[in-house]
């Protein structure tokens, strides 16, 4: 579309965490001319600990990340946030390779512009998941579900359009979730509240075949070249008008 993007996806973590990031590129960055949001069913959850909790350190000068990363249990302590040689003590990887988005004990990153396409094929994630219990009921975090909603308000507000999308999921990780419905009533409730669209891709072919997954809910490197190619064609008409549309060839 002839625009720069961003993934602000954070691994490990719910919409509370994605949308710490939000408001710090607000703070710092011109608003987006779009936004795509994935959602999906642990989206309105919250986890209880500070998953991969290094990676926030080097940022406690920002308020709002010493706001959000307090309201986890085993985070930090109140001398990690006022001493910063103490926060770093306990930490796993380097201090010299903490890096904004990105901790690895090489201190290269496989990361670009906020993706990280998975090369391998699929995991035993989903059959170990499954061997624990027979079906997964997801939780909703109210508070969660409420900031989500304070985002879509802030966003319309601003004028910044919002788009749905769920990705494909393998479909024997869908059967797992016994509460399915409630998830994807979440997101049409607030779909049709805010008049945002709604892509669905739960029921494409490629959910059909686990070669183009890596576990059950994440698409592997093949299965994300085809699907991104999907998506462009399908929010084209979607964004006409809010985004520069590239010529094509045959334009040409």
């Amino acid at each position: 579309f002839g625009v720069t993007a961003y993934n602000l996806g954070i691994n490990g973590h719910n919409f509370y965490m994605e949308y710490l990031r939000h408001k710090l590129l607000m703070k710092y960055n011109p608003p987006p001319k779009l936004i795509i949001l994935s959602v999906d069913n642990v989206m309105l959850d919250k986890r209880e600990n500070l998953y991969d909790k290094e990676q926030f350190a080097p940022y406690f000068s920002e308020e709002e990340v010493v706001a959000a990363t307090k309201t986890y249990e085993e985070g930090f302590t109140s001398f990690d946030y006022l001493l910063p040689f103490v926060r770093y003590l306990p930490l796993k990887k380097p201090v010299s390779h903490l890096k904004a988005g990105t901790l690895s004990s090489t201190g290269s990153s496989p990361w670009y512009k906020g993706f990280h396409p998975h090369e391998g094929g699929w995991n035993s994630d989903f059959e170990i998941a499954v061997s624990k219990r027979k079906k997964y009921v997801q939780r909703f975090h109210p508070p969660t579900i409420r900031l989500f909603e304070q985002f879509l308000k802030e966003t319309q507000k601003a004028n910044i359009p919002v788009l749905f999308v769920y990705t494909p999921e393998y479909i024997e990780g869908q059967k797992f979730v016994s509460n399915r419905e409630d998830v994807f009533a979440n997101f049409y409730h607030f779909s049709t509240k805010y008049n945002i669209p709604f892509l669905d891709y739960t029921n494409d072919t490629l959910c059909l075949s686990k070669k183009y997954f890596f576990n059950s809910q994440h698409l592997n490197e093949l299965g994300a070249d085809i699907f991104i190619k999907k998506l462009v064609k399908d929010i084209r008409p979607i964004i006409a008008g809010k985004l520069p549309v590239p010529q094509t060839q045959a334009d040409k």
